[in-house]
């Protein structure tokens, strides 16, 4: 509005006088800012209408602490920052829909930015401060004289670097204004999906350490704000967090999988649904069986994405509900459609950020296949002692380079101990069930597509023999790595007398770097059992029967029956040496007879 405008009876004598209500052609500083914001990114935007919520009834653990957290006083906060991480599909936006919403209600919600990487306006942290900046105005109004002075007077200030804009935009008004009551919060969903401009301009991984360094200035402010991080486990998020350690030290960090009832809220969320689409197709009240609920949450496996997407597909209201159900539940998808294009586009996507596709496939062929074959172990209750994860014992034995594992976080269970604690049983090296489907389906997982698991297998035994023959030879210390020594070993030993064939079979291993091997193992380095020698002896002795090979092969092959042979004779001899007269009748009879 023109300085003078309606204003008449009085005269003006001289003087200088300069305009300020409006920048860059009569535009005010509130409408000139929206140039520059995300307007999609806002939790109650309309490019993101009807958001993501919780359902009704799920995920009560994880919104009762994030919310209690949002509500602590200042003077009892002890972490400014809370950083919820999960693995794909499993939810995190709805939960931070729904916080969003529960903060507005209670008048403590100070701005939010949904990330989203498809979008250009919401993929990159170009127009993250201008966006915190324009809703401060809304959420705390006596920002806006203040942020609107630093627009008039610099209207360049939303070009600059972002460390200047939040300074400028947010950092500095909020000093000048009286100390607010209650802390508010912003809320910053889908960290992982900040990618920046592109390569060869940004890193995606350089981005979000951008990002994260914003917080960090910001929580180092000392001011009224907290600040809730919706994130995938990335290790490379995981460092940039450690990268700064006042950011560190005051982040409060919960996994959604370890404070959520995840299959409890998804059978709620399928038993719901499946009530209001029988109650809309007039189908029978046995509709769908207790077993078929019970196989769609196993299948879920915490997914809310997989939960998501069976229902849109179900209730498609040009199709008979019971017909989708069995499409779903059949173990081969249809030839001319794909009820789970979505969930198998977001494995695709999170592949392709490996740049070594062919790496990936090893690394994801070794876990599958070791999850899906059994393999008998003679000591399985050993690995509940192990504090090391299935993928980095694997990383250790077949000598993969570091960041074979880097881009896997949020589908391989990369950090977690190999067996549950808590259950005398195995966790599956994937969070989701219907990732190992999708791997071996080539329709689905295209160029990642793993067909057969016998070649990781002998991949793995080989590697298994040439890591403890290595190891062998070095003397023992503190640095030892135990945990894969013990695994290699027994799954070595486990191999020999269940699936020795593996041994021999095609990998990339020769099977001249097999018998080298074998020969340079020394064989007291582990608890190598009789019935493991013995079985494996055989089976060379089977191999030289039964095929053609070199003179070279042929020797080697004598020699590692000869090693096997002298390590069975001086371990039979020394148990032998350690036993009284009974033990040793009662011990020769039961080999005797085994015999």
């Amino acid at each position: 509005m023109p300085l003078f405008q309606e204003a008449h009876g009085f005269n003006v004598n001289g003087g200088v006088f300069n305009d300020y209500s409006t920048v860059n052609n009569g535009v005010g500083p509130l409408a000139y800012i929206q140039q520059y914001v995300a307007p999609g990114a806002a939790h109650d935007s309309h490019e993101r209408f009807p958001p993501p919520r919780c359902h009704p009834a799920t995920r009560e653990r994880a919104l009762s602490i994030i919310i209690a957290w949002a509500k602590l006083l200042r003077n009892d906060r002890l972490e400014r920052v809370l950083w919820l991480h999960a693995p794909a599909g499993m939810g995190k936006s709805a939960i931070a829909q729904t916080i969003a919403e529960q903060c507005e209600e209670l008048d403590i919600l100070a701005a939010t930015f949904f990330f989203y990487r498809l979008d250009p306006k919401r993929n990159r942290a170009e127009r993250l401060v201008a966006s915190i900046a324009a809703q401060l105005c809304d959420s705390i109004p006596e920002l806006v004289p203040h942020i609107e002075a630093v627009i008039r007077s610099s209207p360049a200030i939303l070009t600059k670097s972002l460390p200047v804009q939040l300074k400028r935009l947010v950092i500095d008004p909020l000093r000048k204004i009286p100390l607010i009551e209650e802390d508010r919060v912003v809320i910053i969903d889908g960290l992982d999906e900040c990618l920046g401009p592109g390569p060869p301009k940004v890193d995606p991984e350089q981005e979000q350490l951008l990002v994260l360094k914003l917080i960090d200035t910001l929580i180092s402010s000392d001011l009224p704000l907290s600040v809730l991080i919706c994130s995938r486990p990335e290790s490379w998020i995981q460092d940039g967090f450690k990268a700064f350690p006042r950011l560190w030290a005051s982040t409060k960090v919960i996994d959604l999988c370890q404070h959520s009832d995840m299959d409890a809220d998804i059978e709620t969320f399928f038993r719901v649904e499946f009530d209001r689409i029988r109650e809309q197709s007039n189908l029978p009240v046995s509709w769908p069986s207790e077993q078929d609920i019970r196989r769609l949450t196993w299948k879920a496996s915490g997914q809310f994405i997989y939960a998501s997407t069976v229902i849109r597909y179900i209730e498609d209201p040009w199709k008979t509900p019971t017909d989708r159900l069995e499409v779903i539940l059949s173990p081969v998808l249809p030839a001319d459609h794909n009820p789970l294009e979505a969930l198998d586009n977001l494995y695709i996507t999170i592949l392709n950020q490996s740049p070594n596709h062919a790496l990936t496939v090893e690394v994801l062929g070794c876990l599958k296949s070791h999850s899906e074959v059994n393999i008998p172990y003679i000591y399985p209750k050993l690995f509940r002692l192990f504090q090391a994860s299935l993928a980095h014992i694997f990383q250790v034995i077949c000598n993969w380079p570091r960041h074979a594992l880097r881009g896997l976080h949020s589908l391989v269970r990369v950090s977690e101990p190999l067996e549950s604690r808590l259950y005398d049983s195995w966790k599956p090296p994937f969070f989701h069930s219907t990732f190992s489907e999708f791997l071996g389906d080539p329709a689905r997982s295209a160029s990642f597509h793993i067909p057969s698991p016998w070649p990781y297998l002998s991949l793995l035994a080989n590697n298994c023999l040439l890591y403890l023959a290595k190891k062998s030879r070095i003397p023992i210390d503190w640095d030892t790595p135990f945990d894969v020594i013990a695994f290699a070993s027994h799954y070595w030993e486990a191999v020999c007398e269940s699936k020795p064939e593996l041994l021999t079979f095609a990998s990339t291993t020769s099977e001249l770097d097999t018998l080298d091997a074998l020969l340079a193992y020394d064989l007291r380095f582990n608890t190598t059992r009789f019935a493991t020698l013995e079985w494996f002896t055989l089976h060379l002795l089977c191999w030289l029967k039964y095929r053609t090979f070199s003179e070279a092969k042929v020797v080697k092959a004598n020699q590692c029956i000869a090693h096997l042979q002298g390590h069975y004779d001086q371990n039979f001899l020394s148990q032998l040496q350690g036993l009284d007269g009974s033990e040793l009748t009662f011990k020769l009879g039961s080999a005797w007879w085994n015999l």
